[in-house]
């Protein structure tokens, strides 16, 4: 009977293109992966316990180790969110796994390693399992064209990961996505040898809130032995809070909960239902309270962890830093606003519209500019101008047919599709010229990856 059934495994392996990978050890016990479309994936590592109970909105602890074989073959559900065409679909609070992609195609070793932080405004989001099985940041074609290990893990978001809470309560602590994500860094960093990585060339590289992640991490001093260097994809930079304006937030939130500052410890009861449906009317009540469009759950800048605004501090750090933004950054905010709606959404949004004779285009391109700049364009120009290490910026400009078919206009994570050849709605990564411009993308990204530098001088257009 135990033959059969090793019989029917390996069939089943052959049949699928999946099959077990070689044991390796971690810090906290023995892990086996599957062998997948070129790389050796380990999916589903636990990094921390699952934050529940009384480490519910707690700073991560390790996670138990375990005695036997982790089998690292599938991946895990992603954190907490409300619904959204941005959220995933496979949800939990026990979610803190992370996911390493080691190309098969390269025999020497050591080999650089990317580490990946999603985006999803520290609200939706994940690098876990989707509906269909395969996970939504599938790094296998990342990995082999830029042969490097490529890790990729979820954080707690939104009421868990970001709202501060402390002021009302010792029992929350502040942060805690932000301290989830260095739990992962320390994991790769002591354990990703063991998967052949090299810890001496460590990049992180993240989309939007990720990427703002990214320079809050180039400010804390603890962290700065867990990474070589860094690729900032359109960095929300500005969307970090004072305490002043993170009370006032959770002010709002709790209220809409029905709860009163001095009830902050219901959270730990409340129904997750009803919590996903708080969280997906809270940004619509700051934007029509405040016009305020910054991410509604956002870092907090606690004088412990965060002890200055992250875009000013990070300009002195003197790592390597390539950073950049898509040239129609708002143009995915905007997406579903009607065109006659749009100057009420400017009136509401406080925004200063130039005329049509200042910038000759239509009323929503006019809005849309507007916003890009205040968002992205000037926050991150600014960072780069004064920033003290080496630097890169660029502008990702590319826009695939489905794009233009849709009447066009480069909005902000359009990069991603084409950058991880994503087959979506807005892209075909076997159209040719599609290709070749990932194939360029990933080519950049792994000469950073091995060198610490980018390939060109000045501002580059993708």
């Amino acid at each position: 009977m135990t033959h059969y059934r090793n019989t029917l495994l390996w069939i089943l392996c052959i049949c699928s293109s999946v099959c077990l990978a070689d044991t390796l050890t971690t810090q906290y016990g023995r892990v086996s992966g599957i062998d997948k479309d070129g790389c050796t994936e380990y999916l589903g590592i636990p990094y921390a316990a699952p934050p529940m109970g009384e480490l519910a909105f707690r700073h991560p602890v390790p996670p138990t180790p375990w005695d036997t074989i982790l089998r690292a073959d599938h991946g895990r559900a992603n954190w907490i969110q409300h619904d959204s065409p941005y959220s995933m679909a496979i949800q939990s609070r026990d979610a803190l796994y992370m996911n390493i992609y080691v190309p098969q195609s390269i025999s020497s070793t050591p080999l650089p390693v990317m580490v990946w932080i999603h985006g999803g405004g520290f609200t939706t989001g994940g690098a876990g399992l989707m509906p269909d099985g395969e996970m939504h940041f599938d790094m296998a074609l990342f990995a082999q064209e830029t042969q490097t290990i490529v890790v990729t893990f979820n954080y707690r978001l939104n009421v868990e990961g970001f709202l501060y809470l402390s002021y009302l309560n010792p029992q929350f602590e502040d942060n805690c996505g932000l301290y989830d994500q260095l739990m992962a860094l320390r994991f790769v960093k002591k354990n990703i040898a063991a998967f052949g990585g090299d810890t001496t060339r460590i990049t992180l590289f993240g989309q939007s809130a990720g990427a703002a992640s990214i320079l809050a991490i180039m400010t804390i001093p603890e962290a700065d032995d867990l990474y070589t260097g860094c690729i900032a994809m359109s960095p929300c930079a500005e969307h970090f809070l004072t305490k002043e304006e993170a009370q006032y937030r959770t002010s709002v939130y709790l209220r809409g909960l029905g709860l009163s500052v001095n009830h902050a410890d219901q959270l730990l009861t409340i129904p997750t239902k009803r919590i996903q449906k708080r969280n997906y009317k809270f940004h619509a009540d700051l934007v029509l309270s405040q016009g305020d469009l910054r991410c509604a759950f956002s870092p907090v800048i606690d004088g412990t962890l965060l002890k200055e605004a992250p875009w000013k501090a990070v300009c002195r750090s003197h790592k390597p830093l390539m950073i950049g933004y898509v040239a129609n950054e708002a143009r995915l905010f905007m997406v579903n606003v009607p065109k006659s709606l749009t100057p009420m959404m400017s009136h509401l949004l406080h925004v200063d519209m130039p005329s049509k004779k200042e910038l000759d285009l239509p009323y929503d391109w006019r809005l849309e500019r507007v916003l890009s700049e205040q968002m992205f364009f000037r926050p991150i120009d600014s960072i780069y101008t004064h920033y003290a290490g080496p630097k890169w910026c660029y502008e990702y400009t590319y826009q695939t047919p489905q794009i233009k078919a849709l009447g066009g206009g480069c909005a902000h994570s359009y990069d991603m599709h084409v950058l991880f050849g994503w087959h979506s709605s807005i892209c075909d990564p076997s159209d040719e010229a599609t290709m070749l411009k990932g194939k360029e993308m990933r080519a950049a990204y792994k000469h950073f990856a091995y060198t610490q530098h980018a390939d060109w001088i000045g501002k580059r257009t993708f």
